[in-house]
């Protein structure tokens, strides 16, 4: 089984009004750095996974789902809620805190409090991650969709 990698940033307004609406789509994304495109994904083996976050609004933590996938996926197929309801296969949610290795230069320059040595939440990103045998074995697409929540209205202009 072949996987290719795709990256969907979503952007979601954190606002009763707006909720239900699909949010917009984030000029920035991240990128999946393992596996490498064209990696052969073998189902119940394991394979690396590093995805390199795109920190667009400044968030104290970011959020993303990572999926396998039939075909490669576009911002109209993720649902509001970050989902992409015609997966093959859900690999979970993850967080990364933010600002843990940021350098004190960079921080004393922006509009944001230090906020160096955030601690963890939710499940950290593995390093590694296992298709298990889902009974697939065509073509197929790792896809992540990073999921913005807390973007100060200036990021939006």
């Amino acid at each position: 089984m072949k996987f290719f990698a795709a990256v969907l940033p979503l952007f979601a307004i954190a606002s009763a009004s707006v909720a239900a609406q699909k949010p917009p789509k984030s000029p920035y994304m991240g990128t999946i750095a393992a596996p490498a495109r064209s990696t052969v994904i073998s189902q119940g083996v394991p394979f690396a996974f590093q995805y390199n976050v795109s920190n667009w609004c400044n968030e104290a933590y970011n959020r993303f789902r990572v999926f396998a996938t039939e075909g490669d996926p576009s911002y109209d197929d993720v649902t509001s809620d970050g989902y992409l309801p015609y997966a093959i296969y859900d690999f979970g949610e993850y967080f990364v805190a933010n600002y843990g290795q940021c350098s004190r230069e960079r921080v004393r320059f922006s509009a944001y409090a230090v906020r160096e040595g955030l601690p963890q939440v939710g499940i950290p990103p593995p390093s590694s991650l296992t298709l298990p045998d889902i009974g697939y074995t065509g073509p197929g697409h790792l896809s992540v969709v990073q999921i913005f929540t807390d973007c100060p209205v200036s990021d939006l202009i």
